[in-house]
């Protein structure tokens, strides 16, 4: 049994994400040409409210699990399109949000320049294959046979984007509100395992032969007697 509290306290959540997201992240900046999935897009506070939603209590399995597959696959169909936009595709945008983004200890701004170097001028085909993998990532992870490879993939992914595009959210550099989306992709992941992966009850069939809420009872198998041996 659920306790009263969780439903007040999931929708003041919503509310709050929906005031930081608007006041504080700028809608992740979708609505201007600067968004980008490598530094952030589209805001860490707005996957808090999508785990949420999939976490709502008494939704039933069909509706979380569809909530949860719908969620997964049109936020990376989304990073896909980010991916192809002006703010991530141009020669060096890769290249120039990792060399700009914090960092805050020596081995991790080594690898954020070495990277930056490696990547400078390549930007578009980064851009291309990373969209690509976000289609991939979003349409296995959500309607795929075996979708935990792809939730899997994808929280990796965002691991690396954390670590070079985001540095960690600034958080050794002092000053840092929140973790970025790094850390908010695993947790979604594993919300989204979970709300697909949760164990169902096998429903009974009727007279009519359509399903009934009434679980079908388990019964032991048993086999049959041998026959006694010929004298």
């Amino acid at each position: 049994m659920q306790r009263s509290t969780v439903r007040p306290a999931l929708l003041a959540s919503f509310a709050w994400t929906l005031i930081v997201w608007w006041f504080g992240e700028s809608f992740g900046l979708l609505f201007t040409a600067q968004a980008n999935p490598l530094s952030g897009a589209p805001g860490a506070v707005v996957l808090y409210a999508i785990v949420g939603a999939i976490a709502w209590p008494g939704s039933g399995r069909f509706t979380g699990e569809r909530l949860a597959r719908a969620a997964w696959c049109g936020l990376w169909l989304l990073m896909a399109w980010l991916w192809l936009g002006p703010a991530a595709s141009g020669a060096d945008a890769v290249s120039a949000t990792i060399r700009d983004a914090p960092s805050g200890f020596g081995l991790l701004h080594a690898v954020q320049s070495g990277t930056a170097s490696a990547a400078a001028g390549h930007g578009l085909a980064i851009a291309i294959v990373l969209a690509a993998a976000s289609v991939t990532i979003g349409v296995g992870g959500a309607y795929g046979r075996e979708p935990g490879r792809f939730l899997a993939l994808g929280a990796g992914l965002n691991v690396g984007f954390w670590l070079l595009g985001q540095g960690l959210g600034g958080i050794f550099e002092g000053g840092a509100t929140d973790p970025n989306t790094g850390p908010l992709f695993v947790l979604m992941a594993f919300a989204v395992y979970s709300a697909t992966h949760a164990p169902g009850v096998p429903a009974a069939l009727d007279a009519s032969g359509r399903a009934s809420a009434t679980p079908v009872a388990r019964t032991a198998v048993t086999a049959p007697p041998r026959a006694a041996p010929a004298a």
